[in-house]
């Protein structure tokens, strides 16, 4: 008796659509796949792998790899903030191979334990370089970069370009 029918939301692109809704910007940008390569270590450890993509890798929410196959992603669960309330993604290139590189190869998650800690996650580049993820908790100081460097001042919340001026320390968060 109280059913009340609404249209369905209009697609974008049909030339009819009126803007209307509220935006929510993505955050945070990189994502980590569902697929987990194993493989052993020279130690004979088990180290499952995850792809880090970024979102402009993504098609409707879901990373195509190798043989064309589709991979679910979750996003990634670290990210990096500064005293003042800044929050942004982890700059994964910058961590892995320093200030100096122009590197864009694949970076992957590589779990070397069984507990899923920070102590037991490097983040790998498949150019060979890669870093133990516990070095990202080590912070420089207020105004000294530590692993994670310093502040760019994103809000994301305020959408992509939104940045206030901060020269903190950026510090790693879950």
């Amino acid at each position: 008796q109280n059913l009340r029918m609404f249209a369905p939301p209009r697609q974008n692109g049909d030339g009819f659509t009126e803007t209307s809704g509220v935006v929510g910007w993505q955050f945070p940008e990189w994502f980590v796949t569902q697929d987990v390569r194993q493989r052993t270590s020279e130690a004979g450890h088990t180290i499952r792998s995850r792809r880090l993509v970024h979102r402009d890798s993504l098609t409707r929410g879901r990373y195509q790899g190798e043989g064309r196959k589709w991979q679910n992603v979750v996003p990634v669960r670290f990210v990096r903030a500064c005293r003042h309330g800044h929050i942004g993604d982890i700059d994964w290139y910058a961590f892995v191979h320093g200030d100096d590189s122009t590197c864009r190869a694949g970076l992957w998650m590589d779990d070397v334990g069984t507990s899923g800690d920070i102590t037991e996650i490097q983040i790998r580049c498949e150019c060979s370089r890669f870093r133990p993820l516990s070095e990202a908790v080590e912070t420089g100081g207020h105004h000294r970069a530590g692993a994670l460097g310093l502040c760019d001042g994103r809000q994301p919340w305020l959408g992509p370009g939104a940045r206030a001026r901060c020269e903190q320390a950026s510090r790693f968060l879950l």
